[in-house]
């Protein structure tokens, strides 16, 4: 009758030496101990270290000792910790006995926030291939040839992402190059990105001339987490005294703002983090003084008879009509005025009635009710 049915023994593998092939070796030769190993080269189907297949095979001791020889490390093991063998069609497979140290790989760099951790660091995540499981694992993180400011492995991401922190005066478009361990360093990542802070609105929208102490609010998206983060902020032109943070990263104090008489760049706010600056125009009104610098000599009117016609220019007296609330001359309302098509504030015509005096001042006031300082006498 048939016989029970026929088992081969398996093979076994034990240990590999040696266990640790550095990316870039050419050539090695790594031997495989077990047993029931094949006991000539023939008797061998296969084997395999760290996943790349062995190109030769010799027998060092019969069924015990195996040499792969002629080995090539990749840049990345296919099967960083394992090695099998093959005899006569029975496998033998081991893991944790063989290390292929891969090249670390830094495929993708996040944009980077500014940091959680730290005042005036900026936060991002390194994702590629073998980052390392532990700090022990890593001998540098560097940006441009200089640290980092910190680093630290994602926990339970198997070597695939990393944490950094970068300095402040860190430069857009910088590259990280990880180092492992051995020695080992990855290519240049793609370079750095860093957030750049936007400004959505301000609060209040509108500060007169003259005003003292006032606090402006700036809302918007990647301000600064803490006062430290800010480099500078400008609300209508002039600096921001003193800076507090409202709410991290979306609203910013600037407080102590004395309102000049003529705002440098009236309408808009921007602010500065960590060297990323956010603009806006529009958002921002901040009303100056009109200002009546010269007055042309009053001649006859082309319009009107008995009456003078004259043109002040200066600044901030109005771009249209709803801009202005009143021009008097002694006090007294002149005749009639206009603003000078065009003119973006800087001139206005008026006129006089003919029993004006020579010599008197003018004075614009505008819809928020502020005034000029007295002209020079009409001539």
């Amino acid at each position: 009758a048939p016989s029970p049915g026929v088992v081969f023994q398996r093979p076994t593998l034990t240990s590999v030496s040696p266990a640790q092939v550095l990316v870039g070796a050419r050539g090695v030769s790594v031997n495989l101990t077990g047993t029931s190993l094949g006991r000539t080269t023939a008797d061998f189907d296969s084997a395999f270290v760290g996943g790349v297949r062995c190109p030769s095979l010799r027998v060092v001791v019969a069924r015990r000792v195996v040499a792969c020889e002629g080995l090539d490390a990749p840049l990345a093991w296919p099967s960083e910790r394992t090695v099998n063998v093959t005899v006569l069609g029975q496998t033998a497979g081991a893991s944790g006995l063989f290390l292929g140290v891969s090249a670390p790989s830094v495929q993708a760099v996040s944009v980077a926030q500014l940091s959680d951790l730290s005042p005036r660091r900026w936060g991002s995540r390194l994702t590629g291939s073998a980052l390392g499981s532990s700090a022990a694992d890593v001998q540098s993180v560097t940006m441009d040839g200089q640290p980092v400011a910190a680093w630290s492995i994602t926990p339970g991401s198997a070597g695939l992402s990393m944490d950094v922190e970068l300095d402040g005066s860190a430069v857009e478009g910088g590259t990280i190059v990880v180092t492992n361990r051995w020695g080992v360093s990855s290519a240049p990542s793609p370079g750095v990105v860093f957030q750049r802070p936007t400004l959505t609105s301000v609060s209040p929208a509108q500060v007169l001339v003259g005003a003292r102490g006032v606090s402006v609010n700036l809302t918007g998206t990647s301000l600064g987490r803490t006062t430290a983060d800010f480099d500078s902020a400008f609300v209508g032109g002039v600096r921001c005294p003193s800076l507090r943070v409202v709410v991290a990263r979306r609203v910013v104090a600037c407080e102590g703002l004395d309102a000049p008489l003529a705002w440098p760049s009236e309408r808009t706010v921007n602010v500065t983090v960590l060297g990323q600056t956010a603009g806006a125009s529009g958002l921002f009104l901040g009303v100056s003084a009109p200002s009546v610098q010269a007055v042309s000599v009053a001649q006859l009117s082309d319009l009107s008879p008995r009456r003078w016609g004259s043109r002040l220019t200066g600044s901030a007296l109005g771009s249209s009509a709803a801009d202005v609330q009143s021009v008097t001359m002694d006090g007294q309302p002149v005749a009639a005025w206009s603003i000078t098509p065009g003119s973006a504030g800087l001139s206005m015509d008026v006129e006089l009635d003919g029993s004006a005096v020579e010599g008197g001042t003018i004075v614009v006031t505008n819809r928020w009710g502020v005034s000029s300082a007295p002209s020079p006498g009409v001539v």
